[in-house]
C-alpha cells in the first residue's frame, strides 16, 4: 500500500470517529432537551392542576360564606317578625290591662269601699249604690253575725229597710 492510500484511510477514520462523537453529543443533547421539555409540561400542568383546586376552593368558599349570610339574614327576619308580634301584644295587653286605684283607708273602711266602687261599676243592667256609712255598718253586722258582707247578695227586705240600697 502506498502511502497516500494509507493517509487517505486514516482521515476515513478519524472523520469517522469525529462524526460518530459529534452524533453521540446530537443525540443526548436532544435527549436531555427532551427530558428537559417532559418536566416543564409536568410542571405546567401541576401548577395548572393546583389553581384549579384552589379556583374550586374559593368558589366552595365563596358559596358557604354566601348561604350563611343567607341563612343569618333569615334569621334575623324571623327575629324581627318575633318582636315586633311581641310589641303588638304587649301593646294590646297594655290597652287591655287598666290599673286599679287603690283605695286608702284603715281596715274594713277600705273593704267597704272597694266593694262599693266595684259593684257601681261592674253591673251594668241593674246598679247598687252603697254609701259607706251604709256598708261600713253591715259589715259590721256581718261580722258580728259570723259571715262577710256582700252587696252583690241583696235581698228586697234590706233594700226597702236601707235608704242608700237600690235594687
Amino acid at each position: 500500500m502506498s502511502r497516500s492510500r494509507r493517509s487517505r484511510s486514516r482521515r476515513r477514520r478519524r472523520s469517522r470517529g469525529r462524526e460518530k462523537k459529534k452524533n453521540k453529543q446530537r443525540e443526548q443533547k436532544q435527549k436531555q432537551k427532551q427530558k428537559k421539555q417532559k418536566k416543564q409540561k409536568k410542571q405546567k400542568q401541576k401548577q395548572k392542576q393546583k389553581k384549579q383546586e384552589q379556583m374550586k376552593k374559593k368558589k366552595k368558599q365563596k358559596q358557604q360564606q354566601r348561604h350563611q349570610q343567607q341563612q343569618q339574614q333569615q334569621q334575623q327576619q324571623k327575629k324581627k317578625k318575633k318582636r315586633k308580634k311581641k310589641k303588638k301584644k304587649k301593646k294590646k295587653k297594655k290597652k287591655k290591662k287598666k290599673k286599679k286605684k287603690k283605695y286608702k283607708g284603715d281596715g274594713p273602711e277600705r273593704w267597704t269601699q272597694r266593694i262599693s266602687k266595684q259593684t257601681y261599676k261592674g253591673t251594668i243592667g241593674t246598679v247598687f249604690l252603697f254609701s259607706l256609712e251604709i256598708s261600713k255598718q253591715r259589715y259590721d253586722d256581718g261580722a258580728e253575725e259570723g259571715r262577710g258582707f256582700n252587696p252583690l247578695s241583696c235581698d228586697l227586705s234590706q233594700c226597702q229597710e236601707s235608704p242608700g240600697c237600690i235594687c
